[in-house]
């Protein structure tokens, strides 16, 4: 082999290399985090809980370093719906990871 084809050969390899770095490092940095998904499941367990029982309480869900806060409120147009908010919070933090938003038709819990 003489050094134009090494440099050739080597200039291809670091071409092919340097792509399949960026692909990589791309897949890895747009995964979501363990602890969202997480979050997120136990924010879908709670929503599939409202609405088997219809019940529509503001309410706070802390365990396993995540905090769950649901507020429900009115719908403009039919009083028998309401529209719940699901926030989800990792730690002590204020503002939150995941958000997740239904209509749901109600019982009003006297």
């Amino acid at each position: 082999m003489s050094l134009p084809q090494v440099v050739a050969a080597m200039t291809i390899l670091g071409i092919v290399m340097g792509i399949s770095m960026m692909i990589f490092g791309n897949i890895f940095h747009g995964t979501t985090p363990l602890k969202e998904k997480q979050l997120s499941m136990a924010i879908d367990a709670k929503i599939n809980e409202a609405f088997k029982t219809k019940i529509t309480e503001d309410n706070v869900y802390d365990f396993d370093g995540f905090r769950i806060e649901t507020e429900f409120t009115k719908h403009i147009k039919s009083p028998n719906l309401k529209i719940g908010y699901f926030m989800g919070f990792i730690g002590d933090s204020d503002n939150p990871v995941v958000e997740k938003r239904i209509l749901i038709r109600a019982i009003e819990v006297q």
